[in-house]
């Protein structure tokens, strides 16, 4: 009968929460090393893009210059300022900036000039319905 004893077998205590703790770890692990490829390949991605949108930007302002340089040229004449700030007034278009003395006459291309004239006669505007608002606040003063 030694012959049909039954082998025995050992059963290790298996420690269901000691287990899910190390499968939550090695989550944590797994998760935080897919976080930072993903914060690395958007990383690349933005900096792609920055690098694509100066390229575009820089070809977008060498175009604009070449076709300023096309424009047909006319007079400007940005007078001196009325409180003092005489310094160079800057006009721009796509990144391409003409900064132009005050009260001297020079030659710009045309959409320059354009891009100037309408801010001047705007900022004309603004300034007299300023000073007509401040003369309509105004009050009485009697002296005698």
């Amino acid at each position: 009968m030694a012959n049909n004893q039954k082998p025995t077998v050992t059963q290790e205590k298996i420690d269901i929460e000691k287990l899910k703790a190390e499968l939550r770890e090695e989550l944590k692990a797994e998760l935080a090393q897919n976080m930072e490829k993903e914060k690395a390949a958007i990383a690349k991605k933005n900096e792609e893009t920055e690098t694509n949108s100066e390229h575009f930007l820089a070809n977008q302002e060498k175009s604009t210059l070449e076709k300023l340089k096309g424009e047909k040229q006319v007079d400007i004449f940005i007078p001196e300022s009325e409180i003092g700030d005489n310094s160079p007034f800057p006009v721009g278009i796509n990144g391409v900036v003409y900064t132009i003395p005050r009260g001297k006459s020079f030659k710009v291309p045309e959409s320059i000039y354009k891009v100037w004239h309408e801010s001047y006669t705007k900022t004309i505007a603004a300034n007299k319905k300023i000073v007509v608002r401040k003369l309509s606040d105004a009050e009485i003063q009697i002296s005698g």
